[in-house]
């Protein structure tokens, strides 16, 4: 996995917050089409009710941004919370999503190419806004094989303030 391009993707999602949540209403409307294993997971493990469940299946977590029902559909074996506070789980997950995806083997390199960025936007993304969040890849890309790392940019903004 191209620690490049995780670093990327987490700084575009979340800027790079382990500790970032978005609700997605879009996902939570469709409830009655949610996958009834993945919210007894999500039950079980949080000790939550089942309209509580449905909130967190359609929320997004963490520096990578994955959906509840992602992170459920991957094993996690965790309560929300645990999962916020333990970044190598999220890691570890954004690398089975990946995976899911046929994406793990891109590099940051190969999405300077305008096509391969497209069909990684799609399939990370969804099939929304495809132009824009390619946009927003290869912005972060070029930042990250030009300066070596998004974390070192922070700290140089910091360092100059």
């Amino acid at each position: 996995m191209d620690n490049r391009l995780l670093e990327a993707i987490a700084h575009i999602e979340s800027n790079e917050w382990q500790y970032a949540i978005r609700f997605e209403p879009a996902t939570y409307i469709r409830k009655m089409a949610f996958d009834k294993i993945i919210i007894q997971d999500i039950i079980k493990y949080n000790k939550c009710s089942k309209e509580t469940a449905f909130s967190i299946y359609s929320t997004s977590y963490g520096a990578w941004q994955l959906m509840g029902f992602n992170i459920y559909n991957n094993n996690c074996h965790v309560s929300v919370g645990e999962y916020l506070a333990d970044k190598a789980l999220q890691e570890q997950s954004a690398g089975v999503y990946l995976h899911q995806r046929h994406l793990e083997n891109t590099t940051a390199k190969d999405l300077l190419d305008q096509a391969t960025r497209e069909n990684f936007a799609r399939k990370y993304n969804g099939p929304s806004n495809v132009p824009e969040y390619s946009k927003r890849i290869l912005e972060s890309i070029e930042r990250v094989l030009q300066n070596g790392s998004v974390e070192k940019n922070k700290e140089d903004v910091t360092k100059t303030s």
